[in-house]
């Protein structure tokens, strides 16, 4: 780059002053093993096969009950029939249908079928008023219903002797109801557990403490991230226990009773038919990491076009007003705990420190204030109107779509506090925030911005990253934009 290009640079970005051997001396993950969200072929492979086994059932009804009346309409009807119970199918989780139990399947099954069938024979009803219509409807996805579980059976089957079905699963438990797990999920093996051998060093210790395992203990263990940890347990599990083996493992579900074997109590109808209650999980999976990420590109890339003349028109005010760098940028913590940096429009004067110093040393009630929010009402650090007015809109975190971008940082996510904020956090809740992309607005920013002390931001950011999920991201989004309308809980 030419001299005059670095001194653009210099005056256009001023960085944080920090300790940089510091931050080369800092582990890059600092929070242990990150949970790897790997393409798992054989879950891939398994879903299309039942999909297609579903297509095959449908074709087979298609040919035992519409084909012969040779009726365009009724064939379109069925295609569209079908179309619509795989995706229904696919929504409840039945491809590949793993941790359901056999009368779980079912019953989402006819669900699915009935109401694709209920509304297929509404709008016959309405719009045609023919009954030979419906019923040839009602005989082609009933037939369908009936021929599905065969040839869902078959699939399994061939997929279980192709060594693709199901999924590795640690079990930690009491040496003995181990053993029992074990065996039940080896024998009914529907159910896509596929327990890992009892000697391999992937293997879980058990929850008595047994001698046998070399002293082995729970925060021994390495993440795992290649299948699922059931636990097992006949009486409850204290809190603190359950926390560390949530916290270390992707996916984590505390088993229900079982047909052949009662555990503590929880039953398969408190959790919807499933084998267990699954603790919250880390992070959203292969399709869901891949999902968001296509739509924070989707977002942030025409907003970023969008807004370019608003931040255009903000760096001319704040060089009018302090001409020194208009952007800002401070290393902030990411995903698994790695350094990012951060860009912002400089909202405040260039000897923004110096200022918070001398207030905070002079002022108690401004103290108090900054203690236990880190933000000031009358901040004296702020630029006069432009710096009020971009951090009341929040316009002043639009080159943050650059990081979404680059892949630093998500549209919605936990925000990437300094490291002062995030040392009055607990260190339990900094591991938790760190198992999601941190984000350009999120539940904070929502619920109560400036106004929320630290003890409610780490109850809303926990609670986020034990729920997030699609849903929650679209209503912090709709919401974000009416809190930024209103101005609310920003200064």
């Amino acid at each position: 780059m030419t001299d005059i290009g670095e001194q653009a640079m210099k005056l256009l970005i001023h960085k944080e002053r920090v300790n940089f051997t510091e931050i080369d001396n800092t582990p890059e993950k600092p929070y242990g093993k990150p949970y790897q969200h790997r393409i798992n072929g054989k879950f891939i492979i398994t879903s299309i096969l039942l999909m297609l086994g579903d297509v095959l059932g449908f074709s087979l009804s298609y040919i035992v009950t519409i084909m012969s009346f040779d009726n365009l309409l009724m064939e379109r009807l069925a295609l569209l029939l079908s179309i619509a119970f795989i995706v229904m199918s696919r929504a409840s989780s039945l491809y590949p249908g793993y941790r359901l139990h056999p009368h779980e399947r079912m019953r989402r099954r006819l669900l699915a079928g009935a109401g694709i069938w209920l509304t297929a024979s509404f709008g016959l009803l309405v719009l045609f008023g023919d009954w030979k219509m419906i019923l040839s409807e009602t005989a082609f996805l009933f037939t369908a219903l009936a021929i599905q579980p065969f040839i869902q059976s078959a699939i399994r089957l061939m997929a279980r002797a192709a060594g693709i079905w199901g999924e590795p699963a640690m079990i930690l438990a009491p040496s003995g109801l181990k053993q029992k797990l074990t065996a039940y999920f080896q024998d009914k093996w529907e159910y896509g557990i596929n327990p890992v051998p009892a000697n391999s060093p992937l293997d879980g210790p058990p929850l008595d403490g047994d001698a046998s395992r070399n002293g082995a203990s729970l925060e021994d263990q390495p993440a795992w991230d290649r299948g699922v940890v059931l636990i097992g347990a006949k009486d409850h599990m204290p809190l603190p226990e359950l926390t560390e083996i949530s916290r270390r493992h992707r996916d984590v579900i505390l088993l229900a009773d079982m047909p052949h074997i009662r555990l503590f109590g929880l039953q398969p109808n408190d959790v919807r038919g499933c084998i267990g209650l699954q603790l919250y999980p880390r992070g959203r999976g292969d399709s869901g990491a891949a999902f968001r990420r296509t739509l924070d590109l989707v977002i942030a890339v025409p907003a970023l076009i969008f807004t370019a003349p608003v931040v255009l028109a903000a760096i001319v005010a704040i060089w009018l007003v302090d001409p020194n760098p208009v952007f800002y940028s401070q290393l902030r913590e990411g995903l698994h705990g790695r350094k990012i940096r951060v860009l912002k429009l400089r909202t405040m004067y260039e000897d923004a420190e110096q200022r918070l110093e001398t207030l905070l040393r002079t002022d108690g009630v401004a103290r108090a204030e900054w203690m236990a929010r880190f933000k000031l009402r009358n901040d004296p650090r702020i630029l006069p109107l432009v710096g009020k007015l971009l951090r009341k809109s929040s316009c002043d975190e639009l080159p943050q779509l650059i990081n979404v971008i680059m892949g630093d940082m998500s549209i919605v996510g936990p925000r990437p506090f300094p490291e002062y904020h995030l040392s009055a956090m607990s260190p339990d809740l900094r591991k938790e925030r760190a198992t999601e992309m941190p984000g350009i607005t999120g539940l904070w920013q929502i619920s109560d911005r400036s106004d929320a002390d630290v003890d409610l931001q780490q109850q809303l950011d926990s609670f986020y990253v034990r729920n997030s999920s699609f849903w929650l991201d679209l209503h912090i989004l709709i919401k974000t934009v009416v809190v930024v309308i209103r101005g609310k809980g920003a200064y």
